[in-house]
């Protein structure tokens, strides 16, 4: 049995649990499989980014009912909450649509919906500078919102 204080560490022991059936990096080299078997267990809003030593160059975003887009760099991929984030590194985003799951590689993006079928979607463009933040003279957003609580 498993008991936490908070459902932030609800997450990491769900998919710690999976890695461990799967065996992923020997037997699955699909990572977004990891996400998919644990996805249906977890209530309320959620945009996830998940990282592990047996795929060091992958990374697998997915997301509900909260916002999570991924840029596409010059050889890079990046994710964030809001085009703002992106804006500075990217024009090309791929919004993540509600109970989507993707798994970022070196090789690209593979884009995957709830059922586990892989889902073919073009990236769209960022326009102008509406979607650029604001932030003063600070470095980035967070230090502008801490300095704004204050």
């Amino acid at each position: 049995m498993f008991c936490s204080d908070t459902d932030t560490e609800v997450i990491p022991y769900l998919l710690s649990r999976e890695l461990a059936r799967l065996q992923v990096g020997v037997a699955e080299p699909n990572g977004s499989l990891l996400l998919q078997g644990e996805l249906p267990r977890l209530q309320g809003a959620y945009a996830l980014a998940v990282v592990w030593a047996e795929l060091p160059c992958a990374l697998v975003v997915a997301r509900k009912a909260a916002p999570l887009l991924m840029g596409l760099g010059e050889g890079e991929f990046l994710c964030a909450s809001d085009t703002p984030a992106l804006a500075g590194f990217t024009r090309t985003i791929l919004p993540l649509e509600d109970g989507e799951v993707a798994l970022l590689t070196p090789l690209g993006i593979e884009l995957y919906n709830a059922s586990d079928e892989r889902v073919q979607r073009n990236p769209s463009l960022l326009s102008g500078t509406e979607h650029a933040a604001d932030k003063h003279s600070f470095r980035h957003s967070m230090l502008k919102e801490i300095h704004e609580q204050t």
